[in-house]
């Protein structure tokens, strides 16, 4: 499940039509509470993962290279790490395999297209 946060874009019609197309399910707009972050686990687990990506100021040179240092350090993260940020550990699991999913597919489309 693809938790969006409230910004128009992310559910203007285009968008959705994408998320359809590539059989990616979402939160619908309506039952996706304003403000919440607590609600959103994915938000916990993408600060513990931007300050391990970005340590040491460390500085993407470009795509690919940040797509390989966030799937190195998601592979790092320990499952107990997971597990302490929020007692919803199904819902982080299957947010980070999406996730991860996103990040194989786009690298899949990447390659077909060189």
């Amino acid at each position: 499940m693809f938790w969006l946060d409230l910004a128009s874009c992310h559910y203007a019609r285009q968008t959705k039509d994408w998320l359809v197309a590539n059989n990616i399910p979402f939160v619908p707009k309506e039952d996706n509470p304003p403000n919440i972050p607590q609600a959103r686990s994915i938000e916990e687990f993408c600060t513990l993962l931007s300050k391990k990506v970005y340590d040491n100021g460390w500085e993407a040179e470009n795509e690919e290279q940040l797509r390989r240092k966030i799937y190195q350090k998601i592979q790092e993260i320990n499952v107990a790490t997971i597990q302490s940020l929020d007692t919803k550990k199904r819902r982080i699991e299957d947010q980070i395999m999406i996730f991860v999913n996103c990040l194989h597919s786009l690298s899949k489309v990447e390659n077909l297209n060189k």
